[in-house]
């Protein structure tokens, strides 16, 4: 038998594709067969968004994406993106709630969103097989052959959603990456994403604590990127949504040798100097409470005594403090510097940093120029979205070009 379309993976990516491609093709009553290594569809889904699935985000800027081509991803995605997506899952039958430009579905559930996307499918006719892995794909007289652990096939047009290596408890492997090297297509070496950042530094004191801060990721002393909002730290580094921003891109950063290091801006609503003349009015309204005493009206209680410590400060009560000992305090919670030699293991990440070039895929259809009829979507590519409904939106909108991009007759 030779299908018309063969899509591996079975997640948010590949079940789009699946869909549209069945929408492209069928006057043709077209053979549809989506591979899926897990036991279920859509097993990362169910995860994203602590379970509730942000499913796109109407903010679209230079930030919210990297890839090696810096450019490539916003040829794919633009200020319609986020509309699109939206009205897709409506047309699944999801109603969609709008939080501050974060999408979600309305019942807060991401199972909600993997039901009506295998509803789809099934609706459709696509064949789906389970707990079925790709080994290799390769390419012979206009055709493709996808080999299993199960069987061998044969297509006319093939797309590649497997994932990335990130969060392998939920499926991720980087075997994905070297199964289609007879396909010829190039890769980035992928890294964990989306994860803590180790710090060299000896920050156990400060594990569980939770603050407010902005921080800006230097590679060898220059500004790489910044970000603000809950600033998380752990027993061996720092957490939080704004650290695993930063964290994409560390990986490469740091296997290419470069230093890198996080200054955080403690207390972002208050400059150094109002600090500064904080600590100089308590010292003369409060000359006799002890330093930690008076930090903790700012701080938490934790974060006094760390920057104590790293100011070296030897005082212990507010009168006995001088200039120099004010200046540096001040100085210390707007510019707190951590030094980062790691980051968190994929099992650990959210996604992949790195996968297939995008310099061999065509952004209109995610088609891979030399070769007609293979398509790449999702986070296969390299291409990592920050935290807040990127990623599972580039999942969407690359499965859909996909799927709209196969044809029939594929010499056509």
């Amino acid at each position: 038998m030779i299908y018309d379309v063969i899509i591996i993976g079975g997640g948010a990516a590949g079940m789009t594709a699946a869909i549209h491609a069945a929408k492209k093709l069928k006057e043709n009553n077209p053979a549809i067969l989506l591979i899926e290594k897990n036991k279920k569809l859509g097993k990362k889904l169910y995860a994203t968004g602590n379970g509730k699935c942000n499913l796109a985000n109407a903010v679209l800027d230079l930030s919210c994406y990297d890839s090696s081509q810096e450019f490539f991803p916003y040829e794919v995605i633009d200020v319609h993106s986020c509309q699109l997506v939206c009205d897709f899952m409506r047309e699944l039958g999801i109603s969609v709630t709008d939080k501050n430009g974060y999408m979600y579905p309305s019942s807060m559930q991401a199972s909600s969103v993997v039901w009506a996307l295998t509803d789809k499918l099934k609706s459709f006719n696509i064949m789906i097989h389970l707990k079925e892995e790709y080994i290799s794909g390769d390419m012979t007289h206009g055709f493709y052959i996808v080999k299993t652990n199960m069987d061998t096939y044969i297509t006319k047009n093939l797309i590649l959603t497997p994932g990335g290596a990130a969060a392998p408890q939920l499926g991720g492997t980087d075997k994905n990456y070297h199964s289609s090297v007879c396909l010829g297509l190039k890769m980035h070496q992928p890294y964990p994403a989306l994860c803590k950042l180790i710090t060299e530094e000896d920050i156990r004191m400060l594990s569980g604590v939770r603050v407010k801060a902005e921080a800006v990721l230097y590679a060898d002393d220059r500004a790489y990127a910044e970000e603000s909002g809950e600033l998380q730290f752990t027993p061996d580094g720092l957490s939080g949504i704004m650290i695993f921003n930063l964290s994409i891109g560390a990986g490469k950063l740091l296997e290419d040798g470069m230093k890198l290091d996080i200054k955080v801006s403690l207390l972002p609503e208050k400059t150094e100097k109002e600090i500064n003349d904080f600590i100089v009015f308590a010292g003369k309204t409060c000359p006799e409470r002890k330093i930690q005493g008076v930090l903790n009206g700012l701080l938490n209680e934790k974060l006094v005594e760390y920057i104590i410590n790293q100011c070296e400060i030897s005082p212990s009560v507010m009168s006995a403090l001088n200039n120099d000992d004010i200046n540096r305090l001040s100085h210390e919670i707007k510019n707190l510097k951590f030094r980062i030699n790691g980051y968190g293991s994929f099992s650990e990440a959210q996604v992949t940093s790195g996968g297939i070039d995008t310099s061999c895929i065509n952004p209109v259809n995610c088609e891979v120029y030399a070769h007609r009829g293979l398509f790449v979507a999702g986070e296969y590519l390299d291409v990592t979205g920050k935290c807040g409904g990127y990623n599972i939106m580039w999942a969407v909108i690359t499965g859909m070009k996909a799927g709209n991009g196969v044809r029939y007759d594929t010499n056509q």
